[in-house]
Parts: C-alpha cells; structure tokens; sequence
C-alpha cells in the first residue's frame, strides 16, 4: 500500500501535495507496470481527485475487482498451482 506522508506525498491525479491523510486515497501495487492506469499502483490521491477523475474512478473499480479475485483465491494449496491461479484469475487485469 502506497504511504501518505502529509505535507510530501503527492496526489497522483494532480501532482500537488496531500495536506492531510484523510483527505487521501491510497492504492496498493495491483496493476502491471505496462496497465494504461499503472500511475496508480502503489500511488496515493486526493479523494476528490480520483472521484472526479476517470481514470481515478477505472482506477477504484479495478481495484475493486483486484480485492473480489484476492478474496476468491484457493486456500491450502501449493506454492505451484496458487501461481498458476493467479496468472490465470487476474489475467482480466492486464489489460
């Protein structure tokens, strides 16, 4: 998950400085580098910026789906074939 130092970290929407954390969305690293929307991996905004931007709000419902398909994820199984479900189950996200 992206950190918010207040009065540093910069809205990715925007490029001017978070003043306050609670003002702040932050989004952990879920989308791959080549992602039309990979600026906001691992990436912090101003609530209001990514609302009212749409790339922000594709931003917010990819990382929505990225949640559902973590949740979904097989449980007691091994290191191989948990790789292998998830190069399959976010396939839908590369693109």
């Amino acid at each position: 998950m992206a950190l918010i130092i207040p009065g540093k970290t910069t809205c990715v929407v925007c490029g001017r400085v978070i003043v306050a954390s609670g003002d702040a969305v932050s989004f952990p690293a879920f989308l791959k580098p080549g992602h039309r929307l990979s600026r906001f991996s691992d990436a912090v905004g101003h609530i209001g910026c990514i609302q009212s931007s749409a790339d922000g709000q594709e931003a917010q419902r990819l990382h929505r789906r990225y949640l559902e398909i973590w949740e979904s994820r097989p449980q007691n199984v091994s290191f191989e074939q948990a790789e292998a479900w998830g190069r399959e189950a976010f396939k839908e996200l590369d693109s």
